[in-house]
């Protein structure tokens, strides 16, 4: 029986800390105005590099100033993906510098909880499986659906 305590405790930690995307994402409408922002940013990007093509195309012929503009547009684009990337690379050393805390936290609430509860396991057995079935069928449905 420590064998299967001990790896049920492993199993939730690991579900519980494991789920970094779920920490890193916001909600739908946080993310909805991010890509209403992202094509605003879009099309000024367009009309900055469309007025600056008219400029250059004016002073130094078509060539120059399409490569010219075409060069300042994939500079921008691997400016946001360094950001975008370092950005979520912050994020992530930041949640695996609290991750052993939390691990701790969890793994003695869990053993509260158990010497709390054990007693009360042992002596009604077959009301605590309904109550865990009950329970994981629960949060089964919520995950899932």
């Amino acid at each position: 029986m420590p064998v299967l305590n001990a790896l049920s405790r492993q199993l939730l930690l690991n579900q519980l800390l494991d789920n970094d995307a779920y920490a890193i994402t916001k909600g739908s409408i946080s993310k909805s105005l991010l890509a209403v922002a992202a094509v605003f940013m879009v099309c000024g990007l367009g009309f900055i590099a469309f007025a600056g093509f008219m400029l250059l195309r004016a002073k130094y012929g078509v060539e120059i100033a399409a490569m010219t503009t075409g060069g300042f547009i994939f500079v921008c684009g691997m400016s946001a993906a360094f950001a975008s990337y370092y950005v979520t690379a912050i994020k992530r050393q930041k949640l695996l510098a609290i991750k052993d805390d939390v691990m701790k936290l969890l793994e003695l609430a869990i053993a509260r909880t158990d010497d709390a509860v054990g007693d009360t396991i042992r002596e009604n057995p077959r009301t605590a499986t309904t109550l865990a079935a009950a329970a994981g069928f629960l949060a089964g449905e919520k995950f899932i659906h």
